[in-house]
């Protein structure tokens, strides 16, 4: 049932990121994310809405959670990840 709630969350906040419904889609990603806590996919859409909205304070906060979820959960990030990352801190995510 999870994994239900936690795709459709995915897939509205992947329309919503579309139709630049930047605070629906946060606040979508914000209830999925509440759910399943180490999804970096869906971390990486909070990051993603948050930068589009150019609000960096907001895109710090989502990343400092996020490895703070995974140091819980005592892994590294996903490849994908620090790419992202490393796109973003070169301003093309």
């Amino acid at each position: 049932m999870i994994s239900r709630i936690v795709d459709v969350c995915h897939e509205l906040a992947l329309r919503q990121l579309v139709e630049e419904e930047w605070l629906a889609c946060e606040a979508t990603l914000t209830t999925a994310i509440d759910i399943e806590h180490g999804d970096e996919q869906l971390w990486r859409m909070r990051i993603l809405t948050a930068y589009a909205r150019h609000n960096r304070a907001a895109v710090e906060e989502a990343i400092s959670r996020l490895f703070a979820q995974l140091e819980v959960f005592d892994c590294p990030p996903e490849p994908e990840t620090i790419d992202f990352l490393s796109r973003l801190d070169e301003g093309a995510p």
